[in-house]
């Protein structure tokens, strides 16, 4: 009983946490480019599009540089089926920063990263184990549509698992005061 209190009280505390981040400002230069409806919606495991802008590093003449990353404004759910998918436009880019924040009960989650091409065949870039405190720099082709696919590894809790994504054109960190501040995990070493 005072366990599954304190699971709770753990729960509750890094959810209120993860949406008070979610919802914090940006640094000067970095943008937010998720569509405002994103996550409002979830269709079959499909929430959909994420952006109309496409993440990248814009560099437009006489303007100032502006970083455009994608970041759920809320919490994502898994489908009854245990999956959420959704697509990210990527513009001049040849890799992509990415990372997901969660309760650390729900710590280990499995990402399968596509390429979709404009006659749909979707070409893997990325299938692994994608860690709540972890940051992924998969290559991608520029001016794609990239489809992410999450499901989790933990299928013993009847929790509803949910958790908030980051997709950025260039390694920032972006929150010290909340984990993750992104750490990159290679073969068991944490390397900040």
């Amino acid at each position: 009983m005072l366990f599954q209190r304190l699971i709770i009280g753990l729960l509750m505390t890094s959810m209120l946490l993860a949406s008070r981040v979610a919802k914090g400002d940006l640094p000067a230069g970095v943008v937010n480019v998720v569509l405002p409806e994103f996550g409002n919606r979830i269709s079959g495991g499909d929430y959909g599009l994420a952006n109309a802008q496409r993440v990248e590093v814009s560099r437009d003449p006489g303007q100032p540089q502006e970083i455009r990353i994608v970041r759920a404004l809320k919490e994502l759910r898994l489908s009854r089926r245990g999956e959420a998918r959704f697509q990210v436009l990527v513009g001049e880019v040849g890799a992509i920063y990415t990372w997901v924040e969660s309760p650390p009960v729900q710590g280990a989650w499995q990402l399968d990263l596509s390429v979709v091409h404009p006659d749909g065949y979707r070409q893997p870039i990325l299938s692994e184990e994608w860690l709540r405190e972890g940051q992924y720099v998969p290559g991608v082709p520029p001016n794609a549509v990239l489809e992410f696919r999450v499901t989790s590894k933990e299928r013993n809790l009847k929790l509803s698992k949910r958790f908030i994504f980051t997709v950025s054109p260039v390694s920032l960190s972006l929150w010290s005061d909340f984990r993750p501040v992104p750490f990159t995990y290679e073969r068991g070493i944490i390397s900040p």
